[in-house]
């Protein structure tokens, strides 16, 4: 080969590597900046695959051009901000851009789903893991956060093999205890949720307790609703606006793990207390479910899943007003145990199917907007099928009321 031909073929694979990030750099903090951190040079190159996209905002605008974030109305604005997402769902990690609450770098900031093969619109405000609910936990008392791409098997749980998957490393200090917290972000092919394992490690001589969260706060701008399904410890996000239907919750993969509810109108957590021993590790499985609907059947499927449901009652019907009519895109909520399950949003027709554990007695019921709730039917989840014809609440009145004090 000529020594000209060699030169240019050399130029050809340098242009290419830098091209592909080959050459990326590991990034690090601006001087000054509150949150200190380090994303790996891993990460700074990137994945993109048909069924995954690592890498950071930067890289995402850089190939997007006129993009200023991932989702759309995201609050991810920073080059460093981290992008994981399948090919149905994503989030985008705080690195450069802070957490609204103040909080360490590191929490989800934006996540969605994938519609068309496009990211839709920003479903969440701020979704974080919290060491001790809303303390002092900050970027001054967490040391330097880091960012790397390792191997996670989120199964087993344990690094090594598995999936590509995001680790966060970071600090905790409380009563002279250090703690190591760690989580492990990870997207799986073809899925509707995202992985969060949070992982706490007490470093200290003596033991702490500690009332670790998971915190989801949703979008005020869009109308987000907030709601908890007790019966099945999950607590999330929904609503439909601007053309976007969505619902986003957080789950605990063990129940037993869940102590408590906390928060208000705009952001609910789940709460696990705990009391660490000294040199004590404890892994919380947590999960974020993203769906292009409103109803709940997402999460529900997702938690019948992991807590491993083998028998399913398929449950169909129609919901009808006072008159027989068919009531259109009518809501079904489900309870269990005088407990909220989950709901489901019929056709335009006022047909619905969902499915149900065959594990006990449910009770169903319809709302729907300007009329009273629907009489109460219960389901019998004994049989692999079941038929409920439901009836919508009379319709709801305007009622005039002419007040006079003691005086007329």
């Amino acid at each position: 080969m000529k020594k000209t031909s060699i030169i240019l073929a050399l130029v050809f694979v340098f242009v290419l590597s830098f091209s592909f990030g080959i050459l990326a750099e590991e990034i690090t903090a601006p001087e000054g900046d509150p949150n200190q951190y380090v994303v790996k040079e891993a990460i700074a190159t990137g994945i993109d695959s048909d069924n995954l996209y690592i890498g950071t905002v930067g890289n995402w605008n850089a190939a997007n051009e006129g993009s200023k974030t991932y989702f759309e109305n995201g609050e991810a604005l920073n080059a460093n901000d981290i992008i994981i997402s399948n090919n149905k769902v994503g989030i985008v990690l705080a690195v450069g851009t802070r957490n609204p609450w103040g909080y360490p770098a590191g929490s989800i900031l934006d996540a969605g789903y994938i519609k068309d093969g496009t990211p839709a619109r920003d479903t969440v405000w701020a979704i974080e893991f919290l060491s001790n609910r809303w303390d002092s936990w900050a970027p001054d008392n967490c040391g330097t956060v880091t960012f790397d791409l390792v191997k996670y098997d989120f199964n087993a749980c344990k690094e090594g093999s598995g999936l590509d998957a995001v680790k966060v490393t970071r600090d905790y200090t409380i009563g002279g205890a250090d703690f190591d917290v760690v989580t492990y972000y990870g997207a799986a092919p073809d899925v509707d949720y995202i992985y969060v394992y949070n992982q706490m490690t007490n470093n200290g001589e003596g033991s702490v307790e500690l009332a670790n969260s998971f915190a989801i706060t949703n979008k005020g701008d869009d109308g987000g609703f907030m709601k908890d399904l007790d019966a099945i410890n999950c607590t999330g996000s929904y609503g439909n606006k601007e053309g976007q239907e969505y619902s986003t919750f957080i789950a605990l993969g063990d129940a037993s793990q869940f102590d408590r509810y906390k928060g208000s109108l705009g952001y609910r957590e789940l709460v696990a207390d705990h009391e660490y021993a000294a040199g004590e590790t404890v892994l919380m499985q947590n999960y974020v479910v993203i769906n292009d609907n409103a109803s709940t059947e997402a999460i529900n499927e997702f938690m019948a899943d992991i807590n491993k449901v083998e028998k399913q009652t398929a449950v169909t019907g129609t919901v009808k007003d006072a008159e027989g009519k068919a009531v259109a895109n009518p809501v079904v909520v489900i309870e269990k145990e005088g407990k909220i399950y989950g709901w489901y949003i019929g056709d335009q027709d006022g047909n619905f199917s969902f499915n149900l554990p065959q594990d006990g007695t449910y009770t169903a019921y319809v709302e729907r907007d300007g009329y009273a709730k629907g009489a109460t039917q219960e389901i019998a989840t004994t049989a692999d099928t079941a038929t409920v014809n439901l009836v919508s609440g009379d319709a709801k009145v305007n009622v005039k009321f002419n007040l006079k004090d003691q005086n007329g």
